[in-house]
């Protein structure tokens, strides 16, 4: 069983989100914690955040029936996530010379190569405080750690073994200063 790390009100840094090459996907934040114990009939859920162009991801999410199945996007999974956004971060960047970026709110994505067709959930804004949560009240979420990426296309990087880095949290924060950030919290 991995190891259950609490995360202090402050929150920690998780890293930065993949907005910047389109395709790159990150999708190391679960609605539940994969390595609990599997029920029949309870799928576990992750939650996916895809560079759909320069700046603007799309948060969707992903199910698997069982250990040996294959993640398949929930058609309507966005649901399941609240999704908050406050408008440019304040400490963003400042440029001034940022690309029109499409209005926060549902997305759609069409990825290149897979079977999937079009995928629907959340815009997320490179420049923009976005905060994330379960839907049910209550609920938390789960990071647990993945292995590197090999490169910044549309393959998501493998989870790391029983026993590795999982924080159960409240909060997904997404955020910009120099570079963008995920930031979780309690």
């Amino acid at each position: 069983m991995a190891q259950l790390h609490l995360v202090p009100a402050h929150g920690y840094l998780i890293g930065s989100s993949s907005t910047r090459f389109v395709h790159q996907t990150a999708c190391d934040i679960h609605l539940e914690d994969y390595y609990a114990p599997w029920v029949q009939g309870q799928p576990k859920r992750r939650v996916c955040h895809t560079c759909t162009a320069w700046g603007t991801g799309l948060l969707f999410v992903e199910r698997k029936g069982a250990v040996n199945d294959p993640w398949a996007t929930m058609q309507f999974g966005h649901q399941s996530l609240m999704v908050q956004d406050f408008g440019e971060a304040p400490q963003g960047p400042g440029l001034g010379g940022l690309p029109n970026l499409p209005a926060a709110g549902l997305g759609l994505y069409f990825p290149i190569g897979l079977a999937a067709g079009a995928i629907l959930g959340h815009t997320v804004l490179w420049n923009h405080q976005t905060n994330v949560r379960q839907t049910q009240v209550g609920q938390t979420l789960h990071y647990h750690k993945y292995r590197r990426r090999i490169d910044h296309g549309w393959r998501r990087p493998t989870i790391y073994p029983p026993g590795s880095k999982h924080y159960e949290f409240v909060t997904l924060s997404f955020g910009s200063q120099v570079q963008n950030y995920r930031r979780i919290s309690s």
